[in-house]
């Protein structure tokens, strides 16, 4: 016969914990003193996550209040009115994409053989210079078409980042100092288009941009909740609430939001996803991302997407069906390393009933 002993053993053998029903006193007292130190460890991991959320709130808030107030109505003194209402083939939609802002990025010129040259201070003066001459391109075509509304997409890449060793090394910001600054300037945009506009529809990807991440490696599950993009989009909001009668404010929580412009699908993709292997634009990549997308939404009975946008390459091109947007930031290091010549630039087109057109690109070098 076995004894009580060895019946212990069998089931200390089989458990790290033996039962308290056959426990002795000390034994009990063991796994006691081991929950309370389990109980002690969770308590300190929990401890260390909630003073980590309190230290983003407050270099949030510093930032806030460091940063310089949000000027609006410089860029055009003359506010255009909506004409008188056109027969409705003659009503279309304007489109002003926003994407790869990279604030924070010093670009000297002596490294990348006088290329480029980008800071803050040329940022803001390119996002003047390209609403100047957008309103006047509205204006322009105000005189034939009936445009009362813009939509704004944003693709991401609003700051330089922490995912490269040089980011944390030569940024001219801190990444929550540049994370609000970027949504500020977002948000001021915002604000000087609603002068011009009836309505002004953001759609901004929530996750969308490598350079926006918390991490260096990309995520996909929770990646907005873990994105600078998300203090971004919160100080636009803000300073957007000015003119909230006219400004529609959409993020979507992914990598790529899919919306609609006078009954267009679009789907804006931040494009880090898209591979290449020769340092250029990866024309084949994206042809095969249009390509799975549209057996993919074949198989789901949903509609096929009408033109796809995508940023991150800091290159500009126009196909039938995938506008790939240039960057403000123009030329970096990085694009000067791998062989490509990035003038910066914004780009703008009118949406009717057949599409897109009256394409523009303005070159802002």
């Amino acid at each position: 016969m076995t004894t009580t002993l060895e019946r212990e053993k069998k089931i200390r053998r089989k458990s790290r914990r033996p039962s308290k029903l056959l426990a002795t006193p000390e034994q009990e007292l063991a796994m006691l003193r081991h929950e309370v130190k389990d109980l002690r460890r969770r308590n300190l991991r929990l401890a260390d996550e909630e003073v980590q959320r309190l230290t983003v709130r407050q270099v949030v808030a510093d930032a806030l209040a460091e940063a310089p107030p949000v000027v609006v109505g410089v860029v055009v003194q003359k506010s255009l009115s909506a004409p008188v209402t056109r027969k409705p083939s003659d009503v279309a939609i304007a489109c002003y994409p926003q994407t790869d802002w990279h604030t924070g990025l010093e670009v000297k010129p002596g490294e990348i053989q006088d290329y480029n040259s980008y800071s803050w201070k040329i940022a803001e003066r390119r996002r003047r210079e390209a609403l100047g001459r957008f309103i006047e391109w509205l204006e322009m075509h105000r005189q034939v078409y009936d445009i009362r509304e813009c939509v704004v997409p944003g693709l991401g890449d609003w700051n330089d980042g922490t995912i490269h060793l040089e980011n944390l090394m030569f940024c001219e910001f801190s990444t929550p100092q540049a994370a609000v600054r970027s949504g500020q300037a977002l948000g001021g945009l915002l604000l000087e288009l609603a002068n011009h506009f009836k309505v002004v529809r953001y759609e901004g990807l929530g996750g969308a941009g490598n350079h926006d991440r918390i991490f260096v490696k990309p995520i996909y599950t929770g990646n907005a909740d873990w994105s600078w993009t998300t203090v971004v989009h919160e100080v636009a909001r803000d300073v957007a609430s000015r003119a909230s009668d006219k400004i529609v404010f959409n993020v979507h929580q992914g990598v790529r939001a899919e919306f609609s412009i006078r009954g267009k699908v679009f789907l804006a993709d931040h494009g880090d996803s898209v591979r290449t292997y020769t340092g250029g634009l990866p024309w084949y990549g994206m042809q095969h991302l249009q390509d799975q997308e549209a057996r993919r939404r074949a198989a789901a009975h949903k509609p096929p997407v009408d033109y796809f946008l995508f940023g991150h390459w800091h290159q500009e091109d126009k196909q039938r069906d995938r506008i790939v947007l240039p960057s403000l930031c123009g030329t970096t290091p990085y694009d000067h390393k791998a062989g490509r010549y990035s003038p910066p630039g914004q780009t703008c087109f009118l949406i009717g009933r057949r599409g897109v057109f009256n394409y523009m690109c303005m070159d802002l070098s």
